[in-house]
């Protein structure tokens, strides 16, 4: 509900700043003509286009093998949801499969995102951990919150999460997508 209430406020901001902005442009445009208003405007939205920093953030990962080491034919996918809000929700997407060399299930990659209704929200994961455990994967997931308002960080939250996705049997034979839904609590504890 939070991020509803967030992306509501964001979105009345902006509206806001955008009628201001017509306000301004109609005052610069009687005091002092079209070139200044024309000038402003482009200033505007230039400078709306920028992002602060483009630094792409790398996410570490551990306990994964390469994939070549996999049966290319046997590659399964897992959904999990960390956590669920109103309209959005934190996911974690592994990618395994038997490995060539023996009958046991390997992690060959593991990112999560933020789906749904994120604005004013972003998510970004900084850390991933997979270990294989018989018939279930374990993962831990950490990342940073951030609580924007037009663009600018106001508020970062530190997230982790950690939990067991089980392995249905039929997707270590066939290539198939599975998704898994933690309890209520939004984060499930390692068993």
């Amino acid at each position: 509900m939070l991020h509803l209430f967030w992306n509501l406020l964001n979105l009345a901001i902006l509206l806001y700043f955008l009628y201001l902005c017509l306000k301004a442009t109609q005052l610069l445009r009687q005091k002092l003509g079209w070139w200044a208003a024309a000038i402003f405007v482009v200033g505007v939205f230039s400078s709306a286009g920028k992002s602060g920093t483009n630094q792409a953030d790398e996410v570490q990962k551990q306990g994964l093998v390469s994939r070549n080491r996999v049966v290319e034919q046997a590659i399964s996918r897992i959904q999990v949801k960390l956590q669920k809000e109103l309209l959005s929700s934190y996911n974690l997407y592994l990618l395994y499969g038997p490995a060539k060399d023996s009958s046991s299930i390997v992690v060959i990659d593991a990112y999560s995102t933020m789906n749904g209704l994120t604005g004013g929200v972003v998510w970004k994961p900084k850390f991933i951990t997979v270990n294989t455990a018989g018939n279930t994967l374990k993962y831990n997931v950490t990342g940073i919150l951030e609580w924007r308002l037009l663009g600018m960080t106001l508020y970062s939250e530190f997230k982790h999460y950690q939990g067991n996705a089980p392995l249905n049997e039929s997707l270590r034979k066939d290539s198939q997508s599975q998704t898994v839904v933690p309890d209520d609590t939004g984060c499930p504890a390692l068993d």
